[in-house]
């Protein structure tokens, strides 16, 4: 079995590969989904006892966000820079809503934990589609709940690099930083493009101007010889098995125009959302070179979800990654992915953070580059690594989850198809098959019977089709 267990007093900070001189880290979060109302307004199920680090039912724990941010400290607290993919503010199940007092008390409390296990390492962080109210419908506009986030993360020092007046957060909820080492990095609001923003669901216009904004930045920096990375919360492309979509098609295509156009000064993408470990391939309008790699952190919210059906998606555990990467061409060498074994902690056994998988090693490649991840993604596509992608994706060791051709197509279809029409053109090659899997727009899975896919699929309107 290809994953191991290290302590935290013996990983430290350093990769297992061969020392680069210009290697530097970074910290990759996402989907925190922090829940302090003392209701639980974000479970979807009832336990008789409260376990002590929250219910897997339920979004994260206090506890559960302290132990994730002292453990990335432990391992490396001398990151270059923390990438957060949004979604920090907890999911309001049942009826209940949030308020914009409580979205703001939320960002500045997580900002705050973060801040203070990492108080000389920028922030790049992006917003997600609950952090605000009504969730799923941020507006391409000033608003309070902007102007307020953006006041904490000014005052945490995360704006002081940020490049002239393009795309502000207070106007907008994306910005720019150039970070130290001359790389820039970008944090776009992709939640303007999601098909649950109904605020952009018919207009053709640039929300924000904010493909407009990323050209620019991109142009200039093909022009200075350095590079660009790109970060945000919902991704590009369909969901980890195929059987959605994120985006509204024309956004979509609008980005992954972008990403061919300009895939030689891009690094990344890296998202979150789907609240699995994943990963995309960018391809050209041929469908014959792989230009650029996207990346999907995995969640620290253990919350599973419950489809219309009653049916709850399957458990997975909580997960930070560390990545690491070369500081003069900013290409990407290697991750580290650790796990916090959820029902192990509340059953009083092990509340360490440990380490599932180092990228290179599980899919025997030589770096995390763009030809290393199309060729991890060809072993997953073969069956020779399905089970490895498999237990990176719930991030469950020992994992006996199996995978058919069904659900390996699927798969497929999400890495290698990130266009709508082409993914669908997939999809449907596998549609008349007895089963099939569905999510919600958190990226958990369910496995439906192919009529009550396509009943879910026209309930929901997210399928690809």
């Amino acid at each position: 079995m290809w994953y191991w267990y290290v302590s935290l007093c013996l990983i430290g900070g350093a990769f297992a590969n061969p020392v680069t001189p210009n290697k530097g880290t970074f910290w990759h979060i996402s989907d925190l989904h922090y829940d302090p109302t003392e209701e639980g307004k974000s479970c979807v199920k009832r336990e008789a006892e409260t376990p002590a680090w929250g219910s897997q039912y339920c979004d994260s724990a206090y506890q559960l966000l302290e132990s994730a941010v002292q453990a990335m400290k432990d391992i490396d607290n001398s990151a270059d820079f923390l990438l957060w993919t949004g979604d920090t503010v907890l999911h309001y199940t049942n009826g209940t809503v949030g308020t914009e007092k409580e979205v703001v008390a939320i960002m500045t409390n997580v900002s705050e934990l973060i801040h203070s296990a990492f108080p000389d390492v920028h922030v790049v962080a992006s917003l997600g589609n609950h952090d605000y109210v009504p969730d799923n419908q941020l507006p391409a506009t000033s608003s309070e709940i902007y102007t307020n986030i953006s006041k904490v993360w000014e005052r945490l020092g995360w704006f002081k690099e940020e490049i002239g007046d393009r795309g502000t957060f207070e106007k907008y909820g994306f910005y720019s930083v150039k970070l130290p080492s001359g790389l820039v990095a970008v944090a776009l609001n992709t939640n303007f493009y999601y098909l649950n923003n109904k605020v952009y669901a018919n207009l053709t216009e640039d929300p924000g101007n904010q493909f407009s904004m990323l050209r620019e930045i991109l142009t200039e920096a093909r022009e200075n010889s350095t590079k660009v990375l790109i970060s945000a919360h919902v991704p590009f492309g369909v969901g980890a098995r195929g059987d959605y979509k994120h985006m509204y098609n024309k956004y979509n295509d609008d980005f992954i125009s972008i990403i061919r156009e300009f895939h030689d000064v891009i690094v990344g993408p890296f998202f979150g959302h789907e609240h699995n470990d994943a990963f995309k391939l960018v391809f050209d309008e041929d469908g014959k070179n792989v230009l650029s790699s996207a990346f999907m952190a995995p969640s620290i919210t253990p919350w599973r979800w419950r489809d219309t059906n009653g049916v709850f998606s399957q458990y997975h555990n909580p997960g930070i990654r560390l990545v690491s990467y070369d500081k003069q061409t900013f290409d990407i060498l290697d991750y580290k992915q650790y796990y916090f074994d959820f029902n192990a902690a509340n059953a009083g056994k092990n509340t360490e953070w440990r380490q599932l998988y180092q990228f290179t090693t599980a899919y025997e490649v030589a770096d995390a580059s763009i030809s290393s991840v199309q060729k991890a993604a060809e072993k997953v596509r073969t069956g020779e690594k399905i089970a490895e992608y498999l237990q990176a994706y719930y991030l469950v060791p020992n994992s006996t989850i199996g995978c058919e051709d069904t659900c390996r197509a699927g798969l497929s279809c999400a890495i290698f198809e990130t266009e709508h029409s082409k993914a669908r053109q997939c999809v449907k090659a596998i549609r008349g098959v007895t089963q099939t899997t569905t999510t919600d727009s958190a990226g958990t899975i369910v496995v439906l019977s192919h009529s009550v896919l396509l009943i879910a699929a026209a309930f929901t309107s997210i399928y690809v089709g």
